[in-house]
């Protein structure tokens, strides 16, 4: 069977009663995949959907979840176990997201593709592995050995029924929309703030999301907004690892689309612009024959929908359709939202202009833009 883990963005809840009619492009992808697919030698898989919303969907937590970050750590855990509870030797996984739903999906592949999958015995040690795997990314950085050597014998530790090794090679694809992490330096300080103010958050684990796609992944897409300025919303890019010979690098496709953070993950009334990336997504995945899709929910188009026929016959430019709109929201809610946006103030992104392998491309749809010297 397939086990698909699907994350959605932050401030993104399409299970909630006031969900709008145009989900996120996460929501739609769970919604277009087929119930049963077919593997090479044309055995039926099920395809198995885990869909999970995204941080910031309560009121105080817009503001710690939608710009802090806070509560991607318990997402991380839930989604991982999920996929101990079904999966199976045999299996293949696949990881989708959104925002900080992508930074979750991401988080969660990571995890299997470097220590494996615990097992529904082996879940006891969750807790251990989890704090012992995360003070091991922080410990690379630092090149501290106790936390490694903790990690290794941690691992060493785990019986064969605890612990599917094989996991770590059955993690297809990832694919993200404009990936967004957390804990930049002025997040620890608001933390301390807020901790002084009697606020708890001591589940809230500090990832270290490890911005090399790793070798195990087949397949990483990842969707990128190229208009977006909010400082909260920088994306955390992937890089290609470095290879030893005869090791498999994994097939990466980074894109730049035209639009805001919303017009590439969608969630907004007006989805032409995410359209776009969420067919992108969908074109790559297809390409790959490892998911199957339900034809019928792709083709359906909203007959009266009126940006399919707007007043000037489809003559708007469509590098204004991303401009500034009022999302709809009130009260306290929409305070909280936006009051935190503007503590983390804005900037440009730059495209095709990280070192590293980071295969970066900009989608032929903006490709008549100006880049500067890129």
């Amino acid at each position: 069977k397939r086990l698909i883990v699907l994350c959605d963005g932050t401030w993104q809840d399409s299970t909630e009663p006031s969900a709008g009619e145009y989900p996120s492009n996460v929501t739609r992808f769970a919604r277009a995949l087929s119930k049963y697919g077919f593997d090479e030698s044309g055995e039926e898989l099920e395809q198995i959907v885990y869909y999970q919303k995204g941080v910031g969907t309560g009121l105080m937590d817009s503001l710690f979840g939608g710009v802090l970050g806070l509560g991607v750590s318990a997402n991380v855990r839930a989604g991982y176990s999920f996929l101990a509870h079904n999966y199976d030797e045999g299996d293949s996984i696949y990881f989708f997201g959104f925002s900080r739903g992508a930074y979750t999906a991401r988080a969660i592949a990571s995890l299997v593709a470097e220590t494996g999958l615990l097992t529904k015995r082996g879940m006891d040690s969750f807790p251990k592995l989890y704090n012992t795997y995360y003070s091991f990314r922080n410990a690379r950085r630092s090149e501290s050995s106790e936390a490694k050597q903790q990690a290794r014998e941690l691992m060493r530790s785990l019986g064969k029924d605890q612990i599917s090794l094989s996991a770590a090679q059955a993690v297809r694809i990832v694919g993200v929309w404009d990936t967004v992490g957390f804990h930049k330096p002025w997040v620890a300080n608001w933390l301390v703030m807020f901790k002084a103010l009697g606020f708890r958050f001591d589940q809230e684990r500090i990832e270290f999301c490890d911005t090399e796609i790793p070798t195990p992944i087949q397949y990483g897409f990842h969707a990128l907004a190229l208009d977006e300025r909010r400082k909260a919303f920088e994306p955390t890019m992937w890089t290609l690892p470095k290879i030893e010979e005869g090791g498999r690098t994994p097939v990466l496709k980074q894109v730049w689309f035209s639009g805001v953070h919303t017009d590439v993950g969608g969630g907004r009334d007006d989805h032409r612009l995410s359209d776009i990336a969420f067919a992108w997504m969908i074109s790559e995945c297809s390409k790959t024959r490892l998911l199957a899709f339900d034809q019928k929910y792709l083709l359906r188009k909203t007959l009266y929908d009126p940006y399919f026929a707007s007043e000037d016959g489809g003559q708007t430019p469509w590098w204004t359709i991303h401009g500034a709109t009022d999302s709809g929201e009130s009260g306290a809610k929409s305070f909280f939202k936006k009051a935190a946006e503007a503590m983390a103030g804005t900037g440009p992104r730059r495209p095709l202009s990280r070192m590293g392998p980071t295969n970066e491309m900009i989608h032929q749809s903006i490709g008549d833009r100006s880049f500067g010297n890129n």
